[in-house]
């Protein structure tokens, strides 16, 4: 464009130049024909000039957005899936009501929960007479609850979080001991992370018994489980037990307490209590217990739903920086 400016500004320059020192006039039409036909050339280059670099920059930006379309797609893709998995039904069994809900802070994320139905054999003592034992074998349905949280964000969190909730499906099949559950999935979780960006897992892990309400639990570093046994009184599930994923032949301490008919376990991540206010206060552990007594007349699903609007009015609505997970388990 300057180039056919340029071209225009000297064809004056000269032809006032002509008038100035008396040019013949023949000289006229031939500098206006000379100047055309540069015009016309400048105008053609010129128009090239721009095609390619339109041409360049069409390029450029397809190349440019090809790999993050592709990656949205992949996020998308991988979004579904944990919905899947998060969305899975409930298990139906008789006088356990059971609600639960997950809030990813970005598009995907790392918490997960899963539940295990089995049935265990298992041999129990009959005493007859004095130094005579029978022992029977009897079948008891177990209930497997599981809730973990996959350290940082991303997509090597949602992969392991979906591995995370197959792996403990698939071991909670084999094993009733919670503890044997935690060390085998340890011992595949360290071949998986070893080399991904993801540094441990925590998760609470719990069996029931539905036949004698008798709740196994363990934990490896994840928050304890809190019990509701009436409006007032709510207690921890305490245990000990390290992250999963970082070390071998990790110990892990199984406990065992005796539920009765309308207990209720909240299961849930730190999500939920390291929620922040906007003075930078955590929604906190005893927030949390406080709201649950607040509700203790509802039913679990108008529960968990409260629950989650508290911590939404503490943090004023504010984007959530960790994922958000509840489990509620009631005994009816």
């Amino acid at each position: 464009m300057i180039s056919i400016i340029g071209v225009v500004v000297a064809f004056f320059i000269i032809n006032i130049a002509f008038l100035l020192i008396g040019v013949p006039n023949i000289a006229y039409p031939v500098a206006t024909f000379l100047f055309f036909i540069v015009f016309i050339y400048r105008y053609i280059v010129s128009l090239q000039e721009q095609e390619e670099k339109v041409t360049e920059e069409i390029n450029a930006n397809f190349l440019e957005s090809l790999p993050k379309t592709r990656l949205i797609n992949e996020l998308k893709m991988a979004k579904r899936v944990q919905q899947a998995l998060l969305m899975v039904e409930s298990p139906s069994i008789e006088g356990i009501n059971i609600a639960k809900k997950c809030i990813p802070a970005d598009n995907i994320g790392g918490d997960f929960y899963s539940f295990i139905c089995k049935d265990f054999e298992q041999m129990s003592a009959e005493h007859r007479s004095p130094g005579i034992v029978k022992y029977i074998q009897s079948e008891s349905q177990y209930l497997g609850i599981v809730i973990g949280d996959v350290a940082g964000h991303g997509v090597s969190s949602a992969l392991i979080m979906a591995l995370s909730a197959g792996l403990f499906s698939e071991i909670g099949k084999r094993y009733s001991s919670p503890k044997k559950v935690l060390q085998a999935a340890n011992c595949d979780l360290i071949r998986y992370i070893e080399n991904s960006q993801v540094t441990h897992v925590t998760a609470f892990y719990g069996m029931l018994n539905i036949n004698t309400y008798e709740f196994h639990y363990c934990k490896a570093g994840h928050p304890n489980t809190l019990l509701q046994r009436d409006s007032t009184t709510v207690m921890e599930l305490e245990s000990d037990g390290a992250f999963l994923g970082m070390f071998d032949d990790l110990e892990f301490v199984e406990n065992t307490i005796q539920l009765e008919k309308g207990d209720r376990l909240y299961f849930y991540t730190d999500g939920i209590t390291e929620a922040k206010g906007p003075n930078g206060d955590l929604f906190g552990q005893d927030r949390l217990i406080q709201s649950i007594q607040t509700f203790h007349h509802e039913p679990i699903g108008t529960v968990l739903h409260q629950l989650f609007d508290e911590v939404d009015l503490y943090t004023q609505y504010q984007k959530a920086t960790d994922d958000r997970s509840l489990v509620i388990l009631e005994l009816n």
